[in-house]
């Protein structure tokens, strides 16, 4: 039977002063032979008295059991939940298959049957393999009960051997590692929806087509099971990132069942104001005397969405002059460029640009995944390659904070459950202290332990000529995000002068007098006179944390060595990685395992004391409860407790002491009122 793997070469690429001639990355498919079939393998169940069977022998036998559902959506939260078949794998090159409610097949009014299911998914002696926990998990908790012995996820193992992006896929695996082809071709077309959350058209394909495919799903997860387990037994190192990341998904699954109350209403409202206002904006661009002027030139109405059309119109009508160009050097028409340009015209536009990423990214991934005042999002632990989470459906991770007005329209529809209150505790700068943990860097260690200095407002002062009574938190945010962390992580003066040129455009000293002009009075005219402060203050910088320099540079040669980095909790990211790539892995990744180890103890404990009070949430750094009032006193204990004293007796390397900041709402309140609790 045929195979197929996917590969392409990239573009040339620049690494840390090496020059890799290609890399290869996961896109394209294409064949390779191999006499492996699947299909004498499996087995389609159409009896029920044979699926029955088939279930006893499993609950007598207790074996180590491989289940997928084929369901007609991603969710199993929305109206109309279906699940099309299962298939079950229990033995060597064996797999079996049968559907469940799918045309004339509804084995969901088979009480038996039914019955039988639900035991097996609740005994804890029958260990459950899975190709992503998460989705069968909750499928299971909707339709059936919660599994309870859930042991292995192949896709997050498979994450945790190679960070490789795109390699995780059980179709890849299956064909890279033992040459199964394109098993999935009779059934791909249906297996698609035009809406995110939308029915895919897995009813219309025949029963035992189906039923086939699930059955291989099955197979081919049992054989990558058994290979990785192997492999986890070759490499002891890895076998403690795998226990974490296990423990995590665990926590993850009745994160994602608690869900997060949202405010329906709210969020409509928000969506109608949103597109009046973007409507008004664009009914006075429209007929703006620009725009008449290029209808009249062109003799079509110009397309405010088109780089084409605003190009024609601001630099070939208009005579302005661009601000910036792209990278094959036409003027170019993004945001930064046309604030620069800073007309009554662009600046209509760039409102609406803002307007419609507010209302059709943000706001709109909440109505999307919205089932009946509540969200589910998914929390993810296969995708990103410095082995942190991220999270789908909707991404909660990504919700804004600076623009007052795009946090006030996301996360003011995020409530508590009736009576509850919302409180999220946040690691205080956790990646500065891991960084301190993975350099015993001396200076930064001291700047740790004494709670009256801060290293970015120190840095700022250096950067930008102020004085304490000039200071403010946002020229600390930006030296910190354009110049501490980026030299951390392997960057140097000259970028970090670009980016900090192009905040300071927009900053303003607590005197309320523009940075830029602030940096006129101080001798710096222009951005060449910036730079080179900046690279002076890079010079002061690295004498300073010269420690910390010593180790990048070890750390670089380290990965040249073996081509890994290694993490503290048992983390290994290969492949080809840039200098900033080498740099920001341990201290990135350690970072969040730190909250993920943290947010494990805590769901554990509050199982333990039977807390009402549900973890709902996590963003990198921080977790997110939904509160009851009368338990905030001993769970604010617990949490400080597991986060700052707990996890350093239990990993000795966390040489500096971990702080907490925490934020509430009131009773009932959005968790855009949040406020730090003193």
């Amino acid at each position: 039977m045929q195979g197929f793997f996917k590969i392409q070469t990239n573009k040339q690429k620049q690494i840390s002063g090496t020059k890799i001639k290609s890399v290869k990355k996961v896109t394209e498919y294409q064949f390779i032979e191999s006499n492996y079939s699947v299909y004498d393998k499996i087995t389609v169940l159409l009896n029920e008295n044979d699926i029955e069977l088939l279930l006893k022998r499993i609950i007598e036998e207790k074996p180590e059991v491989i289940f997928d559902y084929e369901t007609n959506a991603l969710s199993p939260y929305k109206i109309n939940p279906i699940i099309h078949s299962i298939g079950i794998s229990f033995e060597d090159d064996k797999a079996y298959s049968f559907p469940w409610q799918h045309k004339e097949f509804d084995l969901s009014k088979n009480k038996k049957i039914v019955s039988l299911w639900k035991e097996i998914l609740s005994d804890k002696n029958i260990p459950l393999i899975n190709q992503n926990i998460l989705f069968e998990d909750k499928w299971s908790r909707v339709l059936f009960t919660a599994p309870s012995n859930w042991v292995w996820d192949t896709m997050v193992n498979q994450h945790i051997i190679s960070s490789a992006p795109g390699t995780v896929g059980l179709k890849y695996q299956a064909n890279i590692r033992w040459g199964i082809g394109n098993y999935e071709a009779p059934v791909a077309k249906y297996k698609t929806s035009k809406e995110e959350n939308g029915d895919n058209k897995l009813s219309e394909i025949n029963t035992t087509e189906l039923c086939k495919y699930n059955a291989i799903d099955a197979l081919v997860t049992r054989k990558l099971y058994l290979e990785q387990k192997s492999e986890f037994r070759r490499n002891r190192f890895l076998s403690k990132g795998r226990e974490l990341f296990h423990n995590g998904l665990l926590a993850f699954c009745d994160i994602e069942s608690n869900g997060i109350c949202v405010d329906s209403n709210f969020y409509e409202k928000e969506e109608k104001e949103l597109t009046s206002e973007i409507n008004s904006l664009t009914g006075k661009l429209m007929n703006s005397v620009e725009a008449l002027e290029f209808k009249k030139v062109t003799g079509e109405e110009i397309k405010l969405g088109s780089s084409k059309d605003l190009k024609k119109l601001l630099f070939d009508l208009m005579k302005l002059i661009p601000t910036k160009t792209t990278e094959k050097g036409s003027p170019s028409t993004d945001k930064e460029s046309l604030e620069e340009i800073n007309i009554p015209f662009t600046n209509k536009l760039v409102q609406i640009r803002k307007l419609l990423k507010i209302r059709d990214t943000y706001l709109a991934q909440f109505k999307r995944n919205d089932f009946n005042g509540k969200i589910h999002p998914s929390f993810n632990l296969h995708v990103a390659r410095t082995y942190r989470s991220s999270c789908s459906n909707p991404n909660f991770q990504n919700i804004p904070i600076r623009d007052k007005l795009a946090k006030r329209v996301t996360r003011g529809g995020i409530i508590p459950s009736k009576g509850n209150k919302l409180l999220e505790v946040d690691f205080s700068s956790i990646e500065v202290r891991i960084a301190a943990c993975h350099t015993n860097d001396p200076e930064l260690i001291k700047y740790i332990h004494d709670s009256t200095t801060d290293m970015h407002y120190d840095q700022s002062k250096l950067l930008f000529l102020i004085d304490d009574n000039e200071m403010t938190t946002d020229i600390r945010f930006c030296t910190k995000n354009c110049f501490v962390f980026p030299e951390f992580y392997g960057s140097w003066y000259k970028n970090c002068a670009i980016n900090l040129w192009e905040e300071a455009k927009n900053l303003k000293t607590a005197l309320d007098i523009p940075l830029i002009r602030h940096l006129r009075s101080k001798k710096i005219n222009n951005y060449q006179s910036f730079e080179n402060h900046v690279k002076e203050t890079e010079r002061i910088f690295w004498k300073k944390f010269f420690v910390f320099k010593e180790w990048q540079e070890q750390a670089e040669q380290e990965y040249f060595k073996n081509l890994y980095v290694d993490m503290f909790f048992g983390f290994r990211r290969s492949g080809i990685l840039s200098k900033n790539e080498i740099m920001n892995s341990p201290i990135q990744g350690t970072a969040f395992h730190c909250l993920l180890w943290s947010l494990i103890e805590i769901h554990k404990q509050s199982i333990e004391e039977n807390w009402k009070t549900k973890i709902i949430g996590q963003i990198h750094d921080s977790i997110v409860f939904d509160l009851v009032p009368e338990e905030q006193e001993r769970v604010l204990k617990v949490v400080k407790e597991i986060m700052c004293e707990r996890i350093r007796e239990e990993h000795p390397f966390l040489l500096v002491p971990l702080e907490v900041e925490s934020e509430i709402t009131k009773i009932n309140g959005s968790w855009n009122e949040k406020e730090e609790i003193k």
